[in-house]
């Protein structure tokens, strides 16, 4: 749909306030359809992020399998060993995310500058506080 111009408003059948209700609906639908095409770039652009990930990924797994094979090759470590450490190493990775994960959001303590969860805080009229801090103000 094309906007209205001047001269349907002035020569044809339509008032002043139609010519702006249909030239603000043609804008209307003009911003949809942009925003549909810009919606459908950053999809198309997430889509290409994925596979280089992907790709970033693999290329990581393979860098680590060689290091593996070099430092078994070169220096005689045990395969078996390194596996067993990189496990471990990855657990302690999880289980240390899982832990910030449970904790909660940090903040900074405005009283003892420790930081603390943000479960463990109070708004006061000197800043946020942790729950110490708090008794001791109060």
């Amino acid at each position: 749909m094309k906007k209205l111009g001047w001269a349907e408003m002035a020569f044809g059948n339509v008032t002043a306030k139609e010519y702006r209700v249909i030239n603000g609906a043609v804008d209307g639908i003009e911003a949809l359809q942009s925003a549909d095409v810009s919606l459908a770039e950053q999809v198309h652009k997430l889509f290409r992020l994925d596979i280089e990930q992907a790709e970033e990924i693999d290329r990581l797994r393979l860098t680590v399998r060689v290091l593996t094979e070099v430092l078994v090759d070169t220096l005689g470590l045990d395969e078996t060993v390194l596996q067993y450490r990189l496990e471990a190493a990855i657990d302690e990775a999880e289980e240390s995310k899982r832990a910030t994960q449970k904790q909660g959001k940090v903040i900074r303590c405005e009283g003892c500058t420790t930081m603390v969860p943000s479960s463990r805080t109070n708004i006061t009229a000197f800043g946020v506080v942790c729950d110490d801090c708090f008794a001791r103000q109060s």
